[in-house]
């Protein structure tokens, strides 16, 4: 097998490589909006006996999936992007231009738009979580905040999720920032 033939063995890989992740992207996708679909309805439908520290529980989980299915997307835009690389260093060798000459979007790009997705579920769990610390403040204004929350476990667990999901989000804009520049 001759370097020639090498390379062009790889080349062929790298596109399937790069399929193969753009269409995980659709997957994952998929499945996330399946995930949330199905905690909103739990939480919020008419016809659910859950308790409220099951709800509590439950809006925890779509806080901490959230992050996670973002984690797995960028993930998979960062091996995308490095099969790009290697292609076009392929294809200066043979004088191809598929990938060399594609232009890249900048704004209106499928990876910004997924991350809006992201995004979008994280300032949902966000206001969910955030609306259930601040509720029983409100409607108990004689007592202290903190004595009015139920579970201190709970709490905690909200606090975290809470600055997990802030911080997601922090990461995103800053992802987002560099990439337009």
């Amino acid at each position: 097998m001759t370097n020639g033939d090498t390379f062009r063995e790889e080349y062929k890989e790298l596109g399937n490589n790069m399929r193969h992740y753009a269409n995980m992207r659709f997957a994952t996708l998929t499945v996330f909006i399946a995930i949330t679909s199905g905690l909103v309805l739990f939480i919020f439908g008419r016809d659910n006996a859950l308790s409220p520290n099951m709800k509590t529980f439950l809006k925890i989980i779509g806080g901490l999936i959230t992050p996670a299915f973002l984690l797995m997307e960028e993930r998979s835009v960062d091996y995308w992007h490095s099969f790009k690389r290697r292609a076009i260093e392929l294809e200066k060798l043979w004088c191809f231009n598929q990938y060399t000459g594609a232009k890249s979007a900048k704004i209106f790009a499928a990876t910004n738009a997924t991350r809006l997705v992201y995004a979008v579920g994280i300032v949902f769990w966000l206001t969910a979580l955030l609306k259930e610390l601040i509720a029983p403040c409100i409607v108990e204004l004689t007592r202290p905040c903190l004595i009015a929350l139920k579970d201190k476990f709970f709490f905690a667990l909200q606090l975290f999720v809470i600055l997990l999901l802030l911080g997601t989000l922090i990461c995103l804009l800053i992802k987002v920032i560099k990439h337009l520049k």
